[in-house]
């Protein structure tokens, strides 16, 4: 696999966790508030279902898999 790729797998990766992460310290904020419960039904399930494919056709996290199969295809390509 090229550099590059790697690069731009590793890079989704990261920014994949990083928004977890911040969807997460949303939701630690909020809770309590008179709103908490609303964006825990909606919003926040959403982004986070849509990071692991739980709740869409195409997750963030199928787009890597497709780009490290797509790699994965053009070496076999390059050794025949």
């Amino acid at each position: 696999m090229s550099h590059e790729k790697w690069e731009a797998i590793d890079r989704l990766n990261e920014i994949k966790n990083e928004i977890e992460s911040l969807v997460l310290e949303a939701k630690s904020i909020l809770r309590g508030t008179p709103v908490y419960r609303r964006a825990e039904a909606y919003w926040i399930p959403n982004i986070l279902e849509s990071l692991d494919g739980r709740a869409t056709m195409v997750s963030m996290q199928d787009t890597i898999n497709e780009l490290e199969e797509e790699e994965e295809d053009e070496e076999e390509e390059e050794m025949r």
